[in-house]
């Protein structure tokens, strides 16, 4: 799905690829749209864990010299820069 896109990706594509059996394939998912959507779930939420990461990582933006473009942090401060 990656390489050619939900559409032009067949069932017996992504069987191939994932070395599953037909009967197992269509055990868990009854077509390519229900897989799709759970392929698009997982991705999601993966990027939206990291996404949430990056904040938690980070003690203050003023702890980070190149946060903001020079003068940047000083005028958010109200200073002078």
């Amino acid at each position: 799905m990656y390489v050619k896109g939900v559409a032009a990706t067949t069932l017996d594509d992504i069987r191939t690829a994932s070395g599953t059996s037909k009967s197992q394939l269509y055990r868990h998912y009854p077509d390519k749209d229900a897989l799709a959507r759970d392929v698009i779930a997982l991705q999601a939420t993966s990027v939206l864990e990291r996404q949430h990461q990056l904040p938690q990582r980070l003690n203050s933006l003023w702890g980070r010299p190149n946060a903001l473009p020079s003068g940047r942090a000083e005028a958010a401060r109200g200073e002078r820069a």
